[in-house]
């Protein structure tokens, strides 16, 4: 476990590295909002493990409860833009 990197880029270097995806990303039961979102102006790099890995943790871990939440997609959008900043 490499607590310098942020849950969300393990997992996807996991995925990457066809690892399961939460293996050395922490010791941890359970594992929430584990995603990340960085903006400047040359690049953007986003990744959502709950939309963008979703298959790789189910083949992975078949048995786990996942919960879903759902929001307003613009006020979503709006508080990650002030977020980012």
């Amino acid at each position: 476990y490499n607590a310098s990197i942020p849950t969300g880029k393990c997992i996807r270097r996991n995925i990457q590295s066809n690892q399961p995806p939460f293996q050395g990303c922490g010791t941890c039961d359970i594992f929430t909002d584990t995603g990340f979102a960085n903006y400047d102006n040359q690049k953007s790099d986003c990744f959502y493990p709950s939309v963008d890995a979703l298959e790789a943790i189910h083949q992975h871990y078949p048995h786990a409860t996942l919960l879903w939440m759902v929001r307003n997609t613009t006020e979503w959008y709006q508080s990650m833009k002030q977020w980012g900043n």
